[in-house]
This record gives structure tokens, C-alpha cells and sequence, in this order.
């Protein structure tokens, strides 16, 4: 009878270590993968295609996957560029939009959840820039003189619309052509992840 329960322990720990093993190497990829790809875009002011991976992540893998993996994200960017105005950014949108998506997206399907990760995409874009303007005006607070940082705020933003129209058009065209076949692809994985046929088998 002990020896029943052990051996019932040992599958139990097994399982936890695979499961636990498994998550851990999901997310890792997730992290990397949009590492490497903003990284692989950055000739390319703006344009990126972090937005869509998100949305796919949080829409097939949720936010258990998709949160981790984009505060990753922040981090080694942190480590690759050092710390900036920009640090605190990335740790307040990354990660809000990966909130955002997964329970505008979760359960939806495909063509509907495309339909409303687009208006997300372009919105968070729109918004990045805002955000982008209003923390470095908060960087230069005690510098600029109070009744200068409305200047400087609207003056930053101007410089940097451009960038922003640009960052807006690419995320947009990013989602309505990637958004699909990476869900359908997604998917697969996550089946093929999931089928695990030795599970069962004893530990002796």
C-alpha cells in the first residue's frame, strides 16, 4: 500500500516538475521571440511587431503567458539599452496592454478577436506617444521652469508625431496581416504541446 503511494507521489512530482519545466520554457520563447524580432526591426524607426505578438499570446495562451512574458521583455531591454525615460514606459504599457488583450480577446474567435485587437493596436499606439511625451516632461521636472512644461510637453510630442503615425500604420498593418496565421499557428503548437502520451506511464 505504501509502495502504491509512493509511486503516486513520484508520478504527482513528475508531472509538476514537466508542467512547471514546460511553463517556464514557454514563456522564456515567448520573451525571446519578441526580443529578437524588435531587436531584428530596429533599422526600422517605430515599426514593430511586438503589439501583434502580444495579442496572439494573450489571446491563445492567456495571461498567465503573456504577462510574464512581456515584463521579461522589459527587463532584457532594460539590461541590453541601460535604464532611461523610457524604462518606466515600457513597464507601465507592455504590460497593461497584454491585460488589455487578453480579456478583450480571450474565448473570442479569430476573425472577431482580429476585429478587436485592431482598435486595441491602434489606440495603445496613439496612446504610446502621449505616454512617451508626458514622462519625459515628468524626467525634466525641477529643470524646466513650471509654467514651461506644457511647452515642453507638446513640443516633445510634435517632434515625435511622425514616429508615432508611423508606429500607429505599422502595428495596424502588422495585426491585420500576422494577427490570423499566428493564432492558427499558435494553436497547433499549443495541441501539439498539449499531447503528451507518455504521461501515464509509471515510475518504477
Amino acid at each position: 500500500m505504501k509502495s502504491d503511494e509512493e509511486k503516486k507521489d513520484k508520478q504527482i512530482l513528475k508531472k509538476r516538475t514537466v508542467l512547471t519545466a514546460r511553463y517556464v520554457t514557454q514563456v522564456a520563447v515567448m520573451a525571446g521571440l519578441i526580443t529578437a524580432l524588435k531587436f531584428a526591426l530596429s533599422f526600422l524607426p517605430n515599426v514593430e511587431v511586438i503589439t501583434v505578438l502580444i495579442a496572439v499570446f494573450s489571446t491563445v495562451w492567456g495571461l498567465k503567458y503573456s504577462l510574464p512574458a512581456t515584463l521579461i521583455f522589459c527587463t532584457v531591454e532594460m539590461a541590453i539599452y541601460g535604464v532611461g525615460s523610457w524604462v518606466p514606459l515600457y513597464y507601465i504599457y507592455w504590460p497593461i496592454l497584454s491585460v488589455v488583450f487578453h480579456f478583450a480577446l480571450g474565448g473570442k474567435r479569430t476573425p472577431v478577436a482580429m476585429g478587436i485587437a485592431l482598435p486595441i493596436g491602434i489606440l495603445f499606439s496613439a496612446l504610446f506617444g502621449v505616454l512617451s511625451a508626458s514622462m519625459e516632461t515628468l524626467f525634466v521636472v525641477g529643470v524646466v521652469s513650471p509654467d514651461m512644461l506644457g511647452t515642453f510637453f507638446v513640443s516633445y510630442y510634435l517632434k515625435g508625431l511622425w514616429f508615432d503615425i508611423v508606429h500607429i500604420v505599422s502595428v495596424a498593418v502588422s495585426i491585420l496581416v500576422l494577427y490570423i496565421p499566428l493564432v492558427k499557428i499558435s494553436e497547433k503548437i499549443v495541441r501539439g504541446i498539449n499531447y503528451t502520451p507518455n504521461d501515464d506511464i509509471e515510475i518504477e
